[in-house]
């Protein structure tokens, strides 16, 4: 991809959050999207399908940003990764709140919590405690929802702390070891 593609791309990005801080995900248009970016739709197209595979393809940017701020981590516990998607997900509030109405809110947890499961990789030492960490990250974003709804009242040290707690450590502890038994 060379440059202007880059630039393009940015100003459509930078449009399409800006219009999310105002209107609601389904009320945007690809023409406004295109207007507020300075941009032909002909530009549009060229780099996204539609609005949609813009919104993927955002959200990706977003979980791959986060999942980079993960692997940085010093410690990788799930107290820490669940504060650091805490706060990705106040930084995004905006976008993530004007889109979690439409439809593409499933695959867009889907998205996340496959992510967070793949930055978290656990050996399993039965067959069925490979459902724990997606019992925990499913819960992590259903959490998140309602934290958004809730205008973020509480820190993301508050809420990685309430769901740890959750989560009783020793479980995942006794589930999951370094050495799987198949």
């Amino acid at each position: 991809m060379n440059e202007k593609e880059n630039l393009t791309q940015e100003y459509i990005y930078s449009a399409f959050l800006q219009l999310l801080d105002k209107k609601h995900y389904d009320d945007i248009s690809v023409c406004e999207i295109c207007t507020k970016a300075g941009i032909s739709r002909m530009s549009f197209y060229r780099n996204f399908e539609s609005k949609e595979d813009l919104t993927f393809k955002g959200i990706d940017r977003i979980v791959k940003s986060l999942s980079a701020s993960i692997e940085k981590l010093t410690t990788k516990n799930m107290f820490t990764i669940t504060q650091e998607t805490f706060i990705f997900a106040k930084k995004y509030k905006s976008a993530l709140f004007s889109i979690m109405d439409s439809q593409i809110t499933n695959i867009l947890r889907d998205m996340v919590v496959s992510k967070l499961q793949e930055k978290s990789k656990f050996d399993y030492i039965n067959k069925t405690s490979k459902y724990i960490p997606v019992f925990y990250f499913t819960s992590i974003v259903a959490v998140l929802i309602e934290w958004l709804k809730n205008d973020t009242e509480e820190t993301p040290e508050e809420m990685a702390t309430l769901l740890t707690k959750l989560v009783n450590p020793e479980t995942l502890k006794n589930s999951c070891t370094e050495d799987a038994i198949d």
